[in-house]
C-alpha cells in the first residue's frame, strides 16, 4: 500500500472503531446483527412458501387442463349423441306424418 492508502485505511478503520464504541454500543450492534439474521430468515422462509405454492399452482393447472379436455371430450360425444338422436326423431316424425296422410281416421 502507499502512504495515501494506509492513510484512509487507518481513517476509515478509525472511523468505523469511534461509531462502535461512541455512538452504537455492542448491544446494540448485536441487536441490529440478530434482527437482521431474523429478516433474512422471515425472507427465506416467505420465498421458500411462494416456491411451494407456485409448485402446486402449475400441478393444479395441469390436472385442470386435464379435467377440462376430458369434459371437452365428454361434450363432445353428447353432441354427437343428440345429432343421432335428433335424426331418429325426424325419421319418425317423417314416418308418423306419411302414415297419417296415407290412412287418413274417419271422425
Amino acid at each position: 500500500m502507499t502512504t495515501t492508502e494506509e492513510e484512509k485505511s487507518s481513517i476509515s478503520s478509525s472511523f468505523t472503531e469511534t461509531l462502535s464504541t461512541d455512538f452504537i454500543s455492542r448491544e446494540e450492534i448485536e441487536s441490529m446483527a440478530r434482527t437482521q439474521k431474523e429478516a433474512v430468515q422471515k425472507l427465506q422462509n416467505a420465498s421458500k412458501k411462494l416456491d411451494l405454492f407456485t409448485h402446486k399452482s402449475k400441478e393444479n393447472m395441469a390436472d385442470s387442463k386435464e379435467k377440462l379436455a376430458e369434459a371437452d371430450e365428454s361434450l363432445r360425444n353428447i353432441a354427437e349423441d343428440l345429432r343421432c338422436i335428433h335424426g331418429v326423431c325426424a325419421r319418425v316424425k317423417k314416418g308418423l306424418k306419411s302414415a297419417s296422410q296415407a290412412n287418413p281416421r274417419v271422425v
